[in-house]
């Protein structure tokens, strides 16, 4: 009698199931590299704003008085960032409603709704127009190629004409 062997592959993840329950509680704990220490992510914080800072003034442009759109807004570790800039106009997204529930309470002067990235026709959902979309550590989750292309694709469709879309990842 043969032996069946296992089957090596993972089970696929419930990626809506898995950052809810990583945002069951609302904090900086929940964001970046939630295995290493929380100083270790306030610098790496600094550094990836440092980056979105530069790369912008280098385009000439500005987030001052911009519309941001923000995928994967999770538990908010950009927004003071957003609100330093001077952006005056955010809408946040995120896969996870636990995420999207706390960061209402937590921001409730600004809009939030939960979204799958993988959704495609976005600008159905949150309109069009937007001077800035952000995508910060986010991108990586796509893990289909052809999927990339759409999504980019989808996310540049919500932009102005001369809009950015600002990627780190």
């Amino acid at each position: 009698k043969k032996q069946r062997m296992p089957d090596p592959s993972p089970p696929p993840l419930d990626l809506t199931a898995h950052w809810n329950n990583r945002y069951s509680t609302i904090d900086s704990t929940r964001s970046g590299h939630i295995d290493l220490p929380a100083s270790y992510n306030a610098w790496l914080y600094r550094r990836k704003q440092d980056e979105i800072r530069r790369a912008v003034t280098k385009v000439g442009a500005s987030l001052k008085g911009g519309r941001l759109l923000e995928i994967a807004a999770g538990s908010g570790a950009w927004m003071a960032f957003w609100e330093s800039q001077g952006v005056s106009g955010y809408l946040g997204v995120d896969l996870s409603e636990r995420a999207v529930e706390g960061l209402r309470t937590s921001f409730p002067h600004h809009k939030f709704l939960q979204r799958d990235l993988n959704d495609l026709h976005i600008g159905e959902a949150v309109g069009t127009g937007y001077d800035f979309v952000s995508a910060i550590d986010v991108l990586y989750h796509v893990v289909d190629d052809h999927q990339f292309g759409k999504v980019l694709a989808d996310l540049s469709s919500v932009l102005k004409p001369g809009g950015l879309l600002l990627i780190h990842d």
